[in-house]
């Protein structure tokens, strides 16, 4: 059975005791009902619900009210991304994962290099953003369109900003 990136990485999560805030609560309950579709063999039904999980992880990540810390917005985006990714791979759908997978990742190093952003939030991306590059690297040793992760990977350099940039 396949372990989803949620089970295998652990989900965004609120303090212990308390039920997680909004949107985090509602991915929460969908990426659980993923992985309970995924345990019963269904895919479909598991993209569907990280389909749900993915507006839901943009929201949490364009969230500036700070209710949720930035590592779990971020988290819960990443997480999702991999999970869609892996799923998509289950069902034969490999463009659409490679899409997943650099949708994610554009928004990360996006999120990087943006001056306005917290730099919480952007310390929080750039430690995330390895997940990313190690899940389009072992994509693109089976699946992957060479060029277009070589353009990814241009276009959306990912270094830390120099002090005073």
């Amino acid at each position: 059975m396949m372990q989803t990136n949620a089970q295998a990485h652990g989900t965004a999560s609120s303090a212990p005791g308390r039920p997680a805030p909004g949107y985090l609560g509602k991915w929460q309950a969908q990426m659980a009902c993923s992985v309970n579709a995924l345990q019963q063999g269904d895919f479909q039904c598991a993209l569907g619900h990280l389909m749900q999980a993915g507006i839901l992880a943009k929201a949490i990540l364009s969230d500036p009210s700070r209710r949720i810390s930035d590592d779990d917005r971020v988290a819960a985006y990443v997480v999702t991304h991999l999970n869609l990714a892996d799923v998509s791979v289950q069902e034969n759908y490999g463009e659409l994962a490679l899409d997943y997978l650099c949708r994610a990742y554009r928004a990360l190093a996006t999120l990087i290099a943006d001056q306005q952003a917290a730099i919480s939030l952007r310390q929080s991306a750039f430690r995330h953003i390895r997940e990313l590059r190690a899940a389009l690297a072992r994509f693109s040793a089976g699946h992957a369109d060479q060029a277009r992760l070589a353009e990814l990977t241009e276009r959306y350099p990912v270094r830390w900003p120099e002090a005073g940039s």
